[in-house]
């Protein structure tokens, strides 16, 4: 009896690490596995020899979006329409290593300045004339690289729940490379990924969150590679790169006072060093303001704008 007991617990558990242990096969079919990102728009070459998709909708003044450390291009719901249906060119794009955008060649190509050089890159290729760039987290630290390297092709910046010279990237990314296989099948698997998102949520959200963040978040770091680049592009991140004293372009830096990922020290620090900055905090607001707040960022556009064309001769 007692053999036969050990037998069965034996067979109990060895069905569950198989069934553990191949949850990527069958998650999917029960709803838990990650779904797709949102097709890709247009496929763009820059002079580096990257494919960078790009989202390109509406007339008027160009307004750039570059996202965070992880994203996508379809991270900034509902401000891309806003910022159309209020008279701009509104370019998005997956950075490279995310989304529909290529992978990188080799691991030292993911650095701040690179960003920069392949975002300015993308100016060049689409022929935009003096954008407004608007970064958010790390993609805050990549405008500002590039308006400091290429001052007389960026018309301004808009600078949300960005990162600066002080951000403390922390020793995580690198534990969490050493963990990456594990971290590849909790994501392809599904249900331990959502469940770190949901954690995770009410930190980028400072409080309650919108259900459909989860399913998209998960799409964004289950996309082949997305998970390499992130644990990457952080550990080879020198946030001492940004350089602020070296902008001339106008700046308006938009905080919110509750944001949990980028502090609002950040902000204060960024506005410190920039000489022509605004800096505006959003009483409440958390990391997430482009999905929260996209009517202010909106007026802010237009703010910088109108100051573009003032000073246009």
């Amino acid at each position: 009896m007692t053999t036969h007991r050990v037998v069965v617990t034996g067979g109990i558990l060895f069905g569950l690490l198989v069934a553990l242990a191949t949850a990527p096969l069958w998650s999917p079919a029960i709803g838990l596995g990650p779904s797709a990102l949102p097709a890709g728009g247009a496929a763009v070459m820059i002079a580096s020899g990257y494919r960078i998709n790009v989202v390109d909708e509406g007339a008027g003044p160009a307004v750039m979006l570059i996202h965070g450390l992880p994203g996508s291009a379809h991270d900034w719901d509902p401000l891309p329409k806003q910022l159309v249906a209020a008279g701009f060119r509104v370019v998005r794009y997956d950075r490279v290593g995310y989304g529909h955008s290529d992978r990188r060649a080799n691991d030292g190509e993911h650095r701040l300045e690179v960003n920069a050089a392949e975002l300015m890159g993308l100016v060049s290729a689409l022929r935009l004339e003096s954008p407004i760039l608007v970064g958010w987290s790390y993609g805050g630290g990549v405008a500002l690289r590039a308006a400091a390297d290429d001052p007389g092709r960026v018309a301004a910046l808009l600078l949300v729940g960005s990162m600066g010279p002080s951000t403390d990237m922390g020793g995580l990314p690198a534990v969490g490379r050493v963990v990456e296989p594990l971290r590849r099948w909790g994501i392809a698997s599904g249900f331990p990924a959502r469940l770190g998102i949901r954690l995770f949520g009410r930190t980028f959200f400072s409080g309650a969150f919108p259900e459909s963040w989860t399913d998209h978040a998960l799409a964004v770091v289950a996309s082949p590679g997305a998970l390499h680049t992130w644990t990457v592009e952080a550990v080879h991140t020198d946030p001492g790169a940004i350089r602020p004293e070296r902008v001339r372009v106008p700046v308006t830096i938009v905080h919110g006072s509750l944001d949990r990922i980028a502090p609002l020290a950040t902000a204060d620090d960024l506005h410190r060093r920039l000489r022509t900055s605004e800096l505006v905090t959003v009483a409440g607001g958390s990391h997430m303001l482009p999905n929260t707040h996209a009517a202010l960022i909106v007026e802010k556009v237009r703010e910088l704008d109108a100051r573009r064309r003032s000073s246009t001769p």
